[in-house]
């Protein structure tokens, strides 16, 4: 989903990103005109407390949140998703690609983003209480899973490597670790 707003009187020229899990927000606003960074922050969630909650905080407590935005992404950071090649991939049966690496559950919902050009698809449950709090904020936004755009950053950066290069994203809590080869998924 993507703002499509062609009036150039009512473009920002902005672009929000959201980076969120169930440990905190970040958020980066980037000036699509001159492609520099505006304002950047990082938002810890307590553990104990409602999230929807701290989200509403952080939106009060940071109001150019609340600003009209040309674009907005949002990037559910967890690890509740498995890559899948495009051969094997059914959009039918998101939930049974998931079953052997987290727990999943009826009422969850899943969705997926296609890795291009790699032909990969990332299923993933994405925080649909956090995505409904924002649809309350922005007429729309898109969304996807962290580790899709980590892998495919990854991949790209692969192109003509024929030894294998190793990489861990380290965070606070967890860490990611990806092995590419000329931009095949190891």
């Amino acid at each position: 989903m993507v703002i499509t707003n062609n009036d150039i009187t009512q473009k920002t020229y902005k672009k929000l990103s959201i980076q969120v899990s169930l440990s905190g927000l970040s958020f980066c606003v980037f000036d699509l005109i001159s492609n520099k960074v505006i304002n950047t922050m990082s938002i810890p969630f307590e553990k104990n407390k409602v999230i929807e909650e701290q989200l509403w905080r952080t939106f009060v407590d940071y109001p150019i949140l609340t600003k009209s935005y040309d674009e907005v992404m949002v990037i559910h950071d967890n690890n509740l998703n498995a890559f899948v090649p495009t051969s094997l991939f059914d959009a039918n049966f998101l939930a049974s690609y998931l079953q052997y690496n987290t727990k999943v559950f009826e009422t969850d919902f899943f969705t997926h983003d296609v890795i291009f050009p790699y032909e990969m698809n990332n299923i993933y449950v994405p925080f649909v209480n956090i995505n409904n709090f924002l649809l309350d904020q922005y007429e729309t936004f898109e969304y996807q899973n962290s580790n899709s755009v980590l892998v495919k950053q990854l991949l790209d950066l692969s192109k003509n490597k024929e030894e294998k290069q190793v990489f861990v994203h380290v965070q606070k809590e967890h860490f990611e670790l990806i092995v590419v080869k000329n931009q095949q998924l190891i």
